[in-house]
């Protein structure tokens, strides 16, 4: 090796590799002797053959910072990116998956959590800063999906898998990122109408207090009203006898509320038991 090492330095590349691979046949677990060959066809522009020594190096010492990184510039000068991805994959060593970091995009991830919510909202996506993210609705490959442009709207009686990948400057795609969302509103409260219901000698408005967002329809024959029915829009005369008033709230996404149903018994000629002799 050292000879190996005088002949480098005078550029003597042939007789470099010599003294190397004879090195290795005297000992053939050399890490020096094979990191110093590598080097040598690098420099004899032989950099398949470099490639595949550092590689037989690296599948054998899978924590070896300085094997994985000459190998990781090898691939990188010949933007051949995919192959610096199936490198990574190949050791668990944290300190040598640090010398990856810069080659892989982020995971994408989502501005909400997965899960069932009672209102619509948006899941709006992020990524490295450089990074491009693409994203599929119908739980297909985001690979073929649409370039993320800005937050997803989730609609009502909607559920929604996305999937979502990032893709970096170097054409690597991350990991995917899965989520699945639903919107499952809930119908509005109830009108309340006052007063709500009793017995009545003297006529009296009814003013119905409707739950913000909505519009609330009525009947007074006793039928279940819908969105077609009368709309309450100012406080209701009581009709005389005995009648049932029915109400509903009707939001915006017109979902229905339970009926409120109030009875007004107005008998304005009768006279009052507790006012007789």
């Amino acid at each position: 090796m050292e000879q190996a090492k005088i002949c480098l330095e005078d550029k003597n590349y042939r007789d470099a590799e010599n003294f190397a691979v004879r090195a290795l046949e005297l000992d053939n677990s050399s890490l020096e002797a094979k990191l110093f060959l590598a080097d040598v066809y690098v420099l004899r522009g032989e950099e398949g053959k470099a490639i595949k020594l550092l590689g037989e190096v690296c599948s054998k010492y899978k924590d070896h910072q300085e094997a994985y990184q000459k190998l990781i510039d090898l691939y990188a000068d010949k933007k051949d990116y995919e192959s610096i991805l199936e490198l990574s994959k190949k050791t668990e060593d944290e300190d040598v998956l640090e010398l990856f970091a810069e080659y892989f995009p982020q995971l994408p991830e989502f501005d909400s959590e997965d899960g069932v919510y009672s209102e619509e909202f948006s899941v709006a996506i992020s990524a490295g800063e450089e990074d491009s993210i693409y994203y599929t609705l119908d739980g297909t490959d985001p690979r073929q999906g649409k370039e993320y442009q800005g937050p997803i709207p989730i609609e009502p009686g909607e559920s929604v898998r996305i999937r979502a990948i990032a893709k970096n400057e170097y054409g690597l795609y991350s990991d995917e990122a899965e989520g699945e969302f639903q919107v499952e509103l809930q119908k509005p409260e109830k009108p309340r109408a006052s007063p709500c219901g009793g017995s009545f000698y003297e006529t009296q408005d009814i003013t119905v207090t409707v739950p913000e967002g909505c519009k609330a329809y009525y009947t007074w024959d006793g039928t279940t009203p819908n969105a077609s029915s009368s709309q309450y829009t100012k406080p209701l005369a009581m009709p005389e006898g005995n009648n049932i008033l029915s109400l509903i709230a009707v939001d915006e996404h017109g979902m229905i509320s339970d009926v409120q149903k109030c009875n007004y018994i107005y008998m304005p000629t009768t006279q009052n038991p507790m006012g007789s002799e």
